[in-house]
């Protein structure tokens, strides 16, 4: 069955309308429809909003008025101006194009709603969740088949709607978070450019940006903002909660253990929609991801392409969207639920096979290979130590020689245009990794003979000692080209008092799972203890000629917030028969194991 048209212009289409939906408990939270004005029952798609898109920024405003100051008359009309077809964006405007109903719902406390938040993810967002699916299934305009869409915290949200009986046919997370905890606090270490990028951004959104009035009532406009008054700071509340069980003064709650996506235990694992996830390997919630595929138990894919937090350049959004809903609220049979369900991106393979299909992720066909951290020098950067990284096991007693001494440099650095920033809409691109290596720890293989393939999660295991009870570890995988530059191929970072291992509460692929709870909490010292780190999933080829290696630093100046200390510490990482360090990689069994000798 193809898709369906919507009649009338372009412009007819993309027209909403503005009204308020009754949320779970009577609050009024703001509705922007788009595709209904004809009257004609359509499947709908909905988002659940959470930035105020509608209007322009205080800050644009502000500039407008000092340029045209007789428009201070008309700050009525202006804050009136009905919602722009751009909020939907491209994808979203397809689908009203194709014969959906789509339609933008402000979460209580933002953009136009009434009401406050006081935690994200909460389950009163939830109950209001529920309550929109059902009041936009019960209207004229709508066949009665719902399904939900949007990325980041839109992404995870769906998750919550969609628990129990949510009444949604499908839907379409993108790049959506799975644990609170470790997206504030990934590893222990808090993410503090993301937490003070985002907080501050929301913050500003919520109480300072301009917004637009559902119905043309400014008035009305202004009660439902004072209301966003009541929201809570989120970069005070979670910088002061550094334990995956800190507890919330205020509230008595602990919030990343009732307020993370994931937290509903068996719910989250039988939703009733179809899911489609979408992810990008440098995103910082690609494993988010993959634990949601793992854990949901419905028709289900996953998507997992070259992209940061902003990216899905190369797909045709809209034509999935139109597949996906087509699939579930039109009922055709479009193909899409067709052959295996995991489709990812190798970077660097060659053009024509860079996707690749599986029935699983991890992916089959991968085995796991041991590289042990060894003494240098491989002549291939200036770093403290330059060791080596290589199939044979760590030798030597356990003394100073069979282990690498390194004094923390607070000025390493992934740089400022990383997965972090880019999460919170800033730009993207790791650069040379080269500079980086200079300040820190490395270990580097031999010259490939051939390529090598990687696809999951590697993991990195530690055997660290130091002059002071605490310190962060930041564990880059690399690779290192025959002209000398060095490319970011992923990361992962472990506070060591974090490293008491746990069973994990949900199905975590395999994955080392740090509880980071506070009586978990262990300090290091003077006697080598054991680091388990697993790096941020990812599929990559590292070509004949290059070489692959692990970095290690104390800090990441422009990503994470790591105490600095005076003296700096010196730690050391061991690699000897006793207490070795090695990085654990899945390769694709067609590899010759020789090649990294």
């Amino acid at each position: 069955m193809g898709a369906v048209i919507v009649p009338g212009s372009a412009q007819e289409v993309l027209q909403p309308r503005g009204i308020y939906v009754p949320g779970h408990d009577g609050v009024r939270l703001a509705a922007f429809i788009y595709g209904a004005s004809d009257g004609i029952p359509r499947p709908a798609v909905w988002v659940y909003n959470r930035y105020n898109r509608g209007g322009m920024s205080a800050k644009q405003a502000e500039a407008w008025l000092r340029r045209f100051p007789q428009l201070l008359r008309q700050f009525d009309a202006i804050l009136a101006t009905p919602a722009s077809p751009l909020e939907l964006g491209e994808a979203f405007a397809d689908l009203v194009r194709s014969g959906f109903v789509v339609a933008i719902v402000d979460i209580r406390g933002t953009g136009s709603s009434f009401g406050s938040q006081k935690l994200p993810f909460s389950n009163e967002e939830a109950l209001d969740a529920k309550a929109v699916t059902r009041w936009i299934a019960a209207q004229p305009f709508c066949t009665g088949q719902v399904g939900m869409a949007g990325r980041s915290y839109m992404g995870a949200n769906q998750h919550l709607a969609a628990m129990g009986d949510s009444g949604l046919s499908a839907i379409f997370p993108e790049m959506a978070p799975f644990d609170l905890y470790s997206t504030v606090y990934r590893g222990g270490v808090f993410q503090r450019q993301f937490a003070a990028s985002w907080f501050a951004d929301v913050d500003r959104r919520d109480k300072m940006d301009m917004a637009v009035a559902v119905d043309g009532d400014a008035q009305q406009l202004r009660h439902a903002r004072s209301e966003h008054l009541a929201n809570r700071d989120l970069y005070a509340l979670f910088s002061a909660l550094p334990y995956r069980d800190s507890t919330d003064p205020v509230t008595g709650a602990v919030p990343y253990l009732t307020n993370s996506p994931s937290h509903d235990g068996e719910g989250f694992r039988q939703p009733d929609s179809a899911t489609y996830h979408l992810a990008g390997w440098f995103d910082p919630f690609v494993l988010d991801a993959i634990l949601w595929f793992a854990n949901i138990r419905v028709p289900k894919r996953l998507t997992i392409g070259p992209w940061a937090h902003s990216g899905s350049a190369g797909m045709d959004l809209g034509r999935e969207y139109r597949r996906w809903f087509g699939q579930w609220l039109r009922h055709e049979e479009n193909g899409v639920i067709d052959g295996p369900p995991v489709r990812y991106y190798v970077m660097g393979a060659p053009a024509g096979a860079r996707w690749r299909a599986s029935t699983t992720w991890p992916p089959q066909g991968y085995g796991q290979v041991r590289l042990f951290f060894s003494a240098g020098s491989t002549e291939t950067v200036g770093s403290v130590n330059d060791g080596g990284l290589t199939t044979s096991e760590g030798q030597g007693d356990g003394g100073a020689a069979s282990s690498d001494e390194y004094e923390v440099d607070y000025k390493a650095t992934s740089g400022p245009a990383s997965r972090w920033t880019n999460v919170c809409g800033g730009p993207f691109g790791y650069t040379d990794m080269r500079a980086n290596d200079e300040r820190c720890l490395t270990y580097t293989s031999a010259v490939l003979g051939q390529a090598v393939e990687t696809a999951g999660s590697p993991v990195v295991t530690l055997w660290v000692s130091s002059t002071a009870d605490d310190g962060d570890f930041f564990i880059y995988l690399e690779q290192v080209n025959p002209d000398g530059s060095v490319g970011y191929v992923t990361e992962g970072v472990l506070r060591a008092s974090h490293r008491a291992m746990s069973i994990p509460p949900y199905n975590n692929v395999g994955l080392p799972y740090h509880r980071s709870w506070r009586e978990d909490m262990r300090p290091i010292g003077a006697d080598p203890v054991r680091l388990v780190c697993a790096l941020s999933p990812i599929a990559w080829q590292f070509p004949a000629g290059s070489r692959i290696r692990v970095s290690i630093a104390g800090s990441d100046a422009d990503n994470a917030l790591t105490p600095r200390l005076v003296p700096a510490p010196v730690i050391r990482v061991h690699r000897s028969a006793q207490h070795a360090s090695f990085l654990d990689l899945p390769v694709h069994d067609d590899t010759d194991r020789s090649v990294l000798r």
